[in-house]
């Protein structure tokens, strides 16, 4: 009762062990005037069990997941489990290689189900995180559904119809955002606007040592994607890669296994380093579109790019630079452009500036400030980052009569037209 992923694991197990037992207990389903309803009353409290708690661990949910459990969980009772026991007991008989290499063929025959599953139409489907009064709503109206469902038919219609019209009005009531996400010592941004969501660089990690890790953390698929899905994102319509240091697009890999996006943007003069080029073979290995912008494109007619205007030598002047006008925002984005591409910047003012370079020195000089004169500004920055982040002459630039937030106290920032939220308070 202290961890809730305990009471998750165990009541998702009993979901899947009440199904297996209505299945092999023959002579009470014999008993049921309709057998098969059962079945299906067990497949929505599965669902049930996700949907409730969804906002604890499970932000994707399966269509194929209680024929699955069904398939799968006999296979491990009946099969594996079994071959394990006798594996256990039979240490030293001549029989032992041969039925090990039978119990591995089992084991190798369950992953790779599983992996054909992952093919399936909507073998993923990104579930928005539901209001507490909404879910309350679901869940009970699924519970009262079950008893319906015992005695008519049309009662499994019940659940399904509460689910899509709470999906359609978490869907239709969700506001112009813009959200700045904590992904430690980096960049990573979601904008959501006119039913389009895109995302602005992934993050990433500093590692030290060269031995991989057990589980490594990667900022995409442990923050980004699940950060999507609760938007009920499972595809988005764009990713636009400032440039390419691993703290902007460290994660985008873990991205792209998670989550579908119909184009990458990339900038249009920095595309001949090697480090460029690796990125996009390895974008293009996905499948995924990849298009250079440049200064005086929009992306969206709300998202436009104000550089890169040439090919610069250091790297981060090399960055894309966005204004975005969302939600009744003037948002500037300037990667970790630095202090001469800055000036060079034709813009008035703005309502929100995510300092330049995670608060570098080298990046949010006084004249971007005073010509911009943002009311709000965002640092997105790692907790005790090795670099110093934030440098104390940014914040002397930035002065007190600005409203800041900073990622590595505030944690994630969300922006909308009644101003910004952060998630730590």
């Amino acid at each position: 009762a202290i961890q809730p992923t305990v009471i998750y694991d165990i009541g998702f197990q009993l979901t899947v062990g009440l199904t297996l037992f209505l299945v092999l207990s023959r002579r009470l389903m014999g008993s049921v005037r309709r057998p098969w309803n059962w079945l299906l009353i067990s497949a929505w409290a599965q669902f049930g069990t996700l949907l409730f708690l969804q906002g604890i661990e499970q932000t994707t949910i399966s269509i194929w997941s209680p024929l699955l459990n069904l398939l799968i969980g006999s296979w491990i009772e009946w099969v594996i489990l079994p071959g394990s026991f006798i594996l256990a007991i039979l240490p030293f008989l001549p029989i032992r290689s041969t039925f090990q290499i039978a119990h591995q063929y089992a084991i190798q025959w369950m992953d790779q189900a599983l992996r054909l599953a992952e093919d399936l139409p909507l073998a993923m489907v990104a579930v928005p995180a539901f209001s507490p009064i909404v879910l309350t709503i679901v869940v009970v109206g699924t519970g009262i559904a079950w008893f319906i469902a015992e005695r008519r038919w049309w009662g499994h219609a019940l659940p399904l119809i509460l689910l899509l019209t709470a999906w359609g009005y978490t869907e239709w009531r969700v506001p112009e955002q813009i959200t700045f996400l904590d992904v430690g010592q980096g960049d990573s941004i979601v904008l959501e606007k006119a039913g389009e969501t895109f995302v602005v660089d992934t993050g990433g990690v500093y590692q030290q040592t060269t031995h991989p890790l057990l589980r490594p953390f990667d900022p995409g698929s442990h923050i980004v994607a699940p950060f999507l899905f609760t938007r009920g994102e499972a595809e988005i319509n764009g990713l636009i890669v400032t440039h390419a240091d691993h703290d902007h697009v460290g994660g985008l890999l873990g991205l792209l296994r998670q989550v579908r996006v119909k184009t990458i943007y990339l900038g249009a003069y920095d595309n001949t380093d090697e480090k460029r080029n690796a990125l996009i073979r390895s974008i293009e290995a996905t499948g995924t579109r990849v298009e250079f912008v440049q200064k005086g494109q929009t992306i969206r007619p709300w998202l436009q790019v104000l550089a890169p205007t040439e090919r610069k030598e250091e790297e981060n002047d090399r960055s894309i630079i966005l204004l975005a006008q969302i939600a009744k925002q003037r948002v500037l984005l300037t990667g970790d452009a630095g202090l001469a591409i800055e000036d060079e910047l034709t813009i008035g003012p703005i309502d929100i500036l995510k300092a330049g370079h995670h608060g570098s020195n080298t990046s949010t000089g006084e004249e971007l400030l005073q010509k911009t004169n943002p009311k709000i500004v965002i640092l997105s920055v790692g907790r005790k980052n090795r670099y110093g982040h934030p440098h104390p002459d940014v914040l002397e630039r930035i002065g007190t009569n600005r409203i800041v937030f900073r990622t590595d106290e505030d944690g994630s920032v969300t922006c909308s037209s009644a101003g910004c939220e952060p998630m730590i308070k």
